[in-house]
C-alpha cells in the first residue's frame, strides 16, 4: 500500500538503479519513519548529514575508509528517496522540501571529490591530488548549475514543446552524449562507479579519470 502512495507517482521518472535497488529498500525506512511520526524535512537533514559523513570518510586516504565512505554514500542515496516518499505520504510536497532536497545534492556531490582529493594526497603525498580534487569538485557543482540554468532559461523563454517534439529535433550525437554523460557523470551512475572502484581498490584511477574527463564533459555540455 505504501508503494502505491509513496513510489508509484514518480516511479516512471526513475532509472534502473533507483527502481531495482533504492526504491526496494527505501520503503522500509519510510514505513519506520511513518510509525515514528517523522516528517520529510528531518529526513532531508539526516540525508545531508549522512552525505557529509560519507564524503569526509574519503579524506582519511585508506582502503577501509574508502569502503566505509561508499557504503554510507549508498545509504545517503536511499535516504534521498525516503524524504520524497514521506513528503508524498504526509502530503507535504512544497517548494521548501524540494529546495532542501536539491540543496543536499549540491552540497554533497562536490564534497565527494573534494575529500577524495584530500584522501589521495594523504595516500600518495602528492599535492597535485588536492588541486585535482578541488577542481573536479568545482566542475561537478558547475554541472549541476548548468542543469539548473538550462531549466530556468527554458521557463523564462516560455518554451512549451513536448518531450516528443524535442526528441525529434535532437541529433543522434546529442542523444548519445546525454545518455552516456548521465550514466558516468551523474548520480547514481557516478556513485556506483566510485563504489565499485573502492571495492576493487582502484579508486585512484577512477579519481584521475574524472579529474581528466570532467572538464571535457562540462565544455561539451556548455
Amino acid at each position: 500500500k505504501l508503494r502505491e502512495i509513496c513510489q508509484k507517482p514518480v516511479l516512471y521518472l526513475n532509472t534502473w538503479y533507483p527502481r531495482k535497488f533504492a526504491r526496494k529498500i527505501s520503503i522500509y525506512f519510510t514505513w519506520l519513519f511513518i510509525l515514528l511520526k517523522v516528517k520529510a524535512t528531518p529526513v532531508s537533514l539526516l540525508m545531508l548529514f549522512t552525505g557529509i559523513i560519507s564524503a569526509s570518510l574519503f579524506s582519511f586516504g585508506s582502503y577501509w575508509y574508502y569502503l566505509a565512505g561508499v557504503l554510507v554514500l549508498q545509504f545517503w542515496f536511499i535516504l534521498d528517496h525516503v524524504d520524497g516518499e514521506l513528503a508524498r505520504y504526509w502530503k507535504e510536497l512544497d517548494a521548501k522540501g524540494i529546495f532542501l532536497d536539491k540543496l543536499d545534492h549540491h552540497i554533497v556531490h562536490p564534497l565527494i571529490f573534494l575529500f577524495l582529493g584530500i584522501g589521495m594526497y594523504k595516500q600518495l603525498n602528492n599535492p597535485l591530488m588536492l588541486i585535482l580534487g578541488g577542481f573536479t569538485a568545482y566542475l561537478l557543482l558547475l554541472q549541476d548549475l548548468i542543469n539548473i540554468d538550462k531549466k530556468e532559461a527554458l521557463i523564462l523563454s516560455k518554451i512549451t514543446k513536448t518531450k516528443n517534439e524535442l526528441k525529434e529535433k535532437i541529433s543522434f550525437f546529442s542523444f548519445l552524449f546525454t545518455k552516456i554523460s548521465a550514466i558516468i557523470y551523474k548520480v547514481p551512475g557516478m556513485m556506483n562507479i566510485i563504489t565499485l572502484a573502492a571495492f576493487f581498490n582502484v579508486l585512484y584511477y577512477i579519481f584521475l579519470f574524472y579529474a581528466i574527463t570532467f572538464p571535457i564533459m562540462v565544455l561539451l555540455k556548455l
